[in-house]
């Protein structure tokens, strides 16, 4: 994700991963790492377990702002052949 001048944004990032026409999400949640020297993130795992359509949906914090609104979101569609 990038800020409107095209720098990475650094911020915490949330991902949900689901299954929109099942109602359920991915049974291993991701772990979120940040790596500055290069400005991108890793999520894995991305448990995509059965064929289907997945939806990612990833949301990025202010740090230090207390719970509130994300800053931005981006959703992402995924069908896995079965």
């Amino acid at each position: 994700m990038t800020q409107k001048d095209g720098t990475a944004m650094s911020g915490a990032l949330t991902a949900n991963l689901r299954m929109p026409d099942h109602g359920h999400e991915t049974s291993v949640q991701p772990v979120i790492t940040f790596d500055a020297a290069s400005s991108t993130y890793t999520i894995n795992p991305a448990f995509l377990f059965m064929p289907g359509v997945w939806r990612i949906q990833f949301d990025e914090y202010d740090p230090s702002v207390d719970a509130g609104t994300s800053m931005d979101t981006g959703v992402f569609y995924f069908c896995v052949n079965g």
